[in-house]
């Protein structure tokens, strides 16, 4: 595990892999937090070494700014 944290009232992200090859998982249930241009997500920092998403079946939206390039 590289990171990990909160991103929803019961949601939870979990950032795996190595060598800039990363994995973000998204699992819980519910909502996920909205973010914005200076309030980025949490796994911002790694973005650009994020290769693969998986969103858990129970993540009912989510939110806004959640990969933003900026």
């Amino acid at each position: 595990m590289i990171a990990s944290g909160s991103c929803g009232e019961n949601l939870e992200w979990v950032l795996t892999g190595e060598n800039g090859n990363y994995t973000l998982t998204v699992s819980g249930t519910g909502n996920m937090n909205d973010y914005t241009v200076s309030s980025k997500a949490p796994w911002g920092g790694y973005r650009s070494s994020i290769q693969t998403v998986k969103i858990n079946f129970d993540v009912t939206s989510i939110g806004s700014y959640e990969m933003e390039n900026k």
